[in-house]
C-alpha cells in the first residue's frame, strides 16, 4: 500500500468514526457554472462563472486571468471591469448585477452545486454545514433526510453593539459565514476584510461574532466526545493566510482552552505551503502529505477522496439497513426517517409491539421498535441503535418496573462475567445525548413516557426517607430523576414533557391515538 493509500485509510476511518461532528465549509468552487452549447460547453467555477457572465467578450483573457487568479482581490478587480464595460449606461450597482446573474443561472439550471460534492453531503447527512457562498444555491438543492435545511447567515451589521442574534442554530442548517445576498454579503476585498474583522468578535454571550457556529462547535464538545470538527471543501479562493483568520472564532477552545491536543479537523487536500501544513498539523488536521491526484482513476469524474467517502457512507447505510431489517425487524423505508422510536426492556416485547401497532395502523407514524427478543448486542446492533435514535424525531420510553430496575444499573454482572451498563441504560445514555443536540433550539415534546399501570417503584427521597413500592404516577416519575437510586434519570431532557399517558392492555389505544393522532 502506497503512503497516499495509507493516509486515505485514516482519513476515511476518521470521518466515519466522527461523522457527527464534522462541520464541512463549502467554498465557492464547489459551485459550478456552464456556458457556452453543444461542443463548446464549459463547466467553471463560481467566480470564473461569474466573470464570463458578466464580462461576456468585452474583456481580454488577461484581464480575465487577473480576476481568476487572485481570489476575493479578483471580485474587486471584475467589479472595476464591469464598471469601464457599462459606463455608457452610468453607474450600474454591480451587487445586483452580480444577483441577477447567480439568480438566473440557478433557473436555468446552469449554475449548481458540483455532483461529488453534492453526494458527499447528502449521505453524510450533516446537521450542520457552512458555506462561504451567499448565494441562495445550496440549500435549493440539498435535503436533510426529508428536510429542508434552516438557512442562517453572519454580516456585520448583526454584530454591532445593540443588536439581536439568535443563540444557536436551527437544526439541520447551512450557516453563510459571509452573509446573505439578500443583506450583506462579501463581494470584494473590503467586505471580506469588515467580514474578518467582526467574525474574530466571539462574545458568543453576546451574540457577536459568528456565535452560532462557535456555539454549536463548543456544545459538541459536552459529551466528551470532542468538538465540532471544520472540513473545508472547494476553498481554493480562501488563501491559506485567510483560513488562519477563519480558524481563530471556530477554534477558542482550541487555542486557550485546557486540552492543547484537541482536534481541529479534516483538511483532504495536501498543501503546498510548507509553514501551512505545519499550522495543520499542530491543530491536528487530518490532512495528507502529498498531492491526491494520485488517488484518481481513470475515468473518474470529481475528488477522489470525496467519491470514497461518499461511497463509505452509502455502504455503511446499506450495511446498517439489511442488519437493522433481518435481525432487528425494523422496516426501513421512506429517507431512513422515523416519527418515533419506541425506548423498552426486554421483558416487556409483546407490550411494546401493541404500542408500534397502534401508532403505525391507528395513527399512521412511522416507527423504530427492534425486535430485541434474542439479539445479543453488538457493535452492529449499536450502530443501527444509534441510527434509529439520531433519525427519530420524538421517542416513547415504556416505563416498567423492569424498564426502571435496567436504567438505574450501571454495573450489571452478565452471564458471561462481564459487568457493563445494561442495554437499557446503555439506550438512555444515547438518547439524553442525542437531547443535548436536538434541545439547543428550545424545542420541548420530544418525549413520552408511557407508565404500564401498577408499576411499582422504591427509592429514598431527600430526608432519607425510604418509599417502597410505592405506585408510579405522573408525579413519582418527575420526582425520581430528583432521588440517588435513578441518578441515570437525573435529567430534564428525558421526562421534562409528561403527557397523561398512564395505561392498561384496555386504555392503551385510546391513549395513544388522543396524544399522537391529533
Amino acid at each position: 500500500m502506497s503512503k497516499q493509500q495509507a493516509e486515505l485509510e485514516a482519513l476515511v476511518k476518521e470521518v466515519l468514526k466522527k461523522q457527527d461532528r464534522i462541520i464541512p465549509i463549502i467554498g465557492d468552487d464547489c459551485y459550478v457554472g456552464r456556458i457556452g452549447n453543444g461542443n463548446n460547453q464549459q463547466i467553471l467555477p463560481l467566480q470564473q462563472w461569474i466573470a464570463e457572465e458578466l464580462l461576456e467578450d468585452n474583456s481580454t483573457n488577461e484581464t480575465k486571468n487577473k480576476i481568476y487568479s487572485e481570489g476575493y482581490h479578483g471580485l474587486d478587480l471584475l467589479f472595476e471591469e464591469y464598471k469601464r464595460i457599462n459606463e455608457d449606461l452610468g453607474f450600474v450597482d454591480y451587487k445586483d448585477a452580480v444577483i441577477s446573474c447567480i439568480d438566473k443561472g440557478v433557473k436555468d439550471k446552469r449554475l449548481f452545486l458540483r455532483k461529488d460534492v453534492k453526494d458527499f453531503l447528502s449521505f453524510g447527512k450533516f446537521e450542520v454545514i457552512a458555506t462561504t457562498c451567499p448565494y441562495h444555491i445550496l440549500e435549493k438543492e440539498l435535503l436533510w433526510g426529508k428536510k429542508t435545511y434552516n438557512v442562517s447567515s453572519f454580516a456585520p451589521i448583526s454584530s454591532k453593539e445593540g443588536s439581536k442574534s439568535e443563540a444557536s442554530l436551527k437544526l439541520p442548517s447551512i450557516y453563510q459565514v459571509f452573509g446573505d445576498c439578500e443583506g450583506e454579503f462579501v463581494a470584494g476585498e473590503e467586505d471580506l476584510l469588515k467580514f474578518l474583522h467582526y467574525l474574530n468578535q466571539t462574545d458568543t454571550e453576546k451574540g457577536f461574532g459568528a456565535s452560532q457556529l462557535v456555539k454549536y462547535i463548543k456544545d459538541k464538545g459536552q459529551d466528551n466526545k470532542g468538538l465540532g470538527l471544520l472540513m473545508p471543501i472547494g476553498c481554493g479562493n480562501l488563501p491559506n493566510w485567510l483560513f488562519r483568520f477563519l480558524w481563530y472564532p471556530f477554534s477558542q477552545d482550541r487555542l486557550i482552552g485546557s486540552d492543547k491536543n484537541n482536534q481541529g479537523g479534516v483538511w483532504h487536500k495536501h498543501s503546498t505551503d510548507e509553514n501551512f501544513y505545519k499550522f495543520l498539523r499542530k491543530y491536528r488536521f487530518k490532512t495528507f502529505s502529498d498531492s491526491t491526484d494520485s488517488l484518481k482513476e481513470e475515468g473518474m469524474e470529481g475528488d477522489p477522496v470525496l467519491l470514497r467517502l461518499t461511497m463509505e457512507f452509502q455502504s455503511r447505510v446499506n450495511d446498517l439497513q439489511k442488519y437493522a431489517s433481518s435481525e432487528l425487524q425494523v422496516q426501513w423505508d421512506d429517507n431512513d426517517e422515523w416519527d418515533l422510536f419506541i425506548s423498552y426492556a426486554s421483558e416487556d416485547l409483546i407490550l411494546a409491539q401493541k404500542v408500534y401497532d397502534i401508532l403505525t395502523t391507528c395513527c399512521g407514524k412511522k416507527v423504530w421498535m427492534d425486535n430485541r427478543g434474542s439479539i445479543k448486542p453488538g457493535d452492529q446492533y449499536w450502530d443501527a441503535i444509534q441510527h434509529g435514535i439520531e433519525h427519530s424525531h420524538q421517542f416513547i420510553f415504556i416505563i416498567s418496573e423492569s424498564y426502571l430496575s435496567k436504567a438505574i444499573d450501571k454495573n450489571h454482572i452478565y452471564e458471561t462475567g462481564e459487568i457493563e451498563p445494561t442495554g437499557v441504560y446503555q439506550e438512555i445514555e444515547r438518547i439524553k445525548q442525542y437531547f443535548l443536540v436536538k434541545r439547543r433550539d428550545g424545542q420541548k415534546g420530544y418525549s413520552f413516557p408511557l407508565i404500564i399501570e401498577g408499576t411499582k417503584v422504591t427509592y429514598t427521597d431527600h430526608n432519607k426517607v425510604l418509599h417502597k413500592n410505592e405506585i408510579l404516577s405522573n408525579g413519582v416519575l418527575e420526582k425520581l430523576p430528583k432521588y440517588k437510586e435513578y441518578e441515570m434519570l437525573q435529567t430534564d431532557v428525558l421526562f421534562y414533557h409528561i403527557q397523561d399517558l398512564i395505561c392498561n392492555e384496555e386504555t392503551l389505544e385510546k391513549s395513544l391515538v388522543s396524544v399522537f393522532n391529533s
